[in-house]
């Protein structure tokens, strides 16, 4: 079962009309201190023939977010979202989180994986939550060999990406040799270990950092 939060309405630096804002993270006021827009997130990491094949995700948002979203798109005033307005909403998603990788952290053996661009990011809603499904598939062959990792996190830590259950981030088609765990940091113990970085600088809107990082959950593979 999905848990949602709902956040409060707040006054966003880049003016009244936030919505948009909040879906393009490269705002100048983006990069704040704390998360402003949540989703419950789903993501299966998907191997074939012993090469990492493609991460599927599906996020869904809350409540008060997905509502703003309807107000802000909803362009005949019909109340929902449809044809065009969606792909806009698409659109507007896609454009904003391309610089992030679309918020997928991969590693192989310490490196960065950059991953493709979406074919197609399917927004809907379910009720009043919207629901983003998309997928993505490596921009070069990954063997699953040695240390992987997999985060879904916006670095930016504007929105908050969270897996309810440890099932809500898995792995599939990998190869029976590979041992996975799920790895949800203790705040208090990342905040103690990385203490020397947390400076007045570290937490200022113009300085880019991977704050949110250190809480984020992954999943490690060793295959």
């Amino acid at each position: 079962m999905w848990r949602l939060r709902v956040i409060r309405q707040f006054t966003h630096p880049a003016g009244s009309c936030w919505a948009l804002s909040a879906l393009l993270l490269l705002s100048p006021g983006a990069a704040l201190a704390h998360p402003h827009v949540f989703a419950d997130t789903r993501t299966e990491v998907i191997g074939k023939d012993g090469k990492l094949a493609a991460l599927r995700h599906v996020w869904r948002f809350d409540e008060f977010f997905s509502a703003t979203v309807l107000l802000e798109f909803d362009k005949d005033g019909n109340g929902r979202l449809e044809g065009a307005e969606l792909d806009e909403v698409e659109g507007t998603i896609k454009r904003s989180t391309a610089e992030f990788n679309f918020f997928q952290n991969v590693y192989d053996n310490g490196r960065e994986v950059a991953m493709t661009v979406p074919g197609r990011m399917a927004v809907s809603f379910d009720g009043p939550l919207m629901l983003l499904i998309f997928e993505s598939v490596p921009g070069r062959d990954i063997a699953l060999a040695g240390d992987l990792t997999f985060g879904i996190f916006d670095p930016t830590f504007y929105t908050s990406l969270d897996f309810i259950n440890d099932g809500d981030l898995s792995a599939n088609g990998f190869p029976a040799s590979c041992t996975t765990r799920i790895v949800r940091p203790d705040p208090d113990e990342a905040i103690a270990a990385n203490q020397e970085s947390l400076t007045e600088q570290f937490f200022s809107e113009d300085y880019q950092n991977d704050y949110s990082k250190m809480f984020a959950t992954r999943l490690e593979a060793k295959c």
